[in-house]
């Protein structure tokens, strides 16, 4: 498979087996990401109140282990040239959830594919969100074994972001997310206790 562009301002689209168009669609520095400039959405938070975020990645991908490293790095300059500081939880959880969509469901299959989306929650939060096309299980973390080679993904997810869920879309695919601080490593609070797990 031909490698997709590694930049900021890139766009890449490859043809798949199912005919379907995939589109990968990030910024140009200095303003917001392209295509996604002044949009954004509102929803409800916590207790009921309204949560207005900005949209800053919208991306479609194949379901292949060649594109994580991809969407970690788009992911991250993403926020950087949205302003914020410390983008390696954000990074480290948009890996471990599209790497998971590979792995576990049918996004993994031929012709599969993985949606990204990345929210600025505020100056201090991201929101990162992957939909996947659906599986038999639900997502759920676990701890394994110090000699398992994988199995960590979601325990990692949850250990690093602030609050994480998973809930069903149509086409009964399933949508995680996780936010997470961007905040500089000395500001942010002890990741030593778990995250709440709530509905999306």
């Amino acid at each position: 498979m031909r490698r997709g562009p590694t930049g900021v301002g890139a766009v890449a689209r490859t043809g798949l087996s199912s005919g379907r168009k995939v589109g990968v669609l990030v910024g140009a520095r200095p303003g917001p990401l392209r295509g996604c400039a002044g949009r954004g959405r509102v929803r409800a938070g916590v207790g009921g109140g309204a949560v207005r975020e900005r949209a800053l990645v919208d991306l479609t991908v194949p379901g292949s282990a060649a594109w994580v490293c991809l969407v970690r790095r788009w992911v991250a300059d993403a926020l950087t040239v949205a302003g914020h500081r410390d983008v390696d939880g954000a990074r480290l959880v948009a890996s471990e959830l599209v790497g998971n969509a590979v792995l576990h469901t049918g996004s993994g299959r031929p012709g599969g594919l993985v949606r990204v989306k990345v929210f600025e929650v505020s100056a201090a939060t991201a929101r990162v969100e992957v939909i996947d096309e659906g599986a038999a299980t639900v997502p759920l973390p676990r701890r394994s074994d110090d000699d398992e080679c994988g199995g960590r993904g979601l325990w990692l997810v949850q250990r690093t972001a602030i609050s994480w869920g998973t809930r069903t879309v149509p086409r009964r695919w399933n949508l995680v997310w996780a936010e997470v601080s961007t905040l500089d490593v000395l500001d942010t609070p002890d990741l030593g206790s778990s995250p709440r797990r709530r509905p999306g």
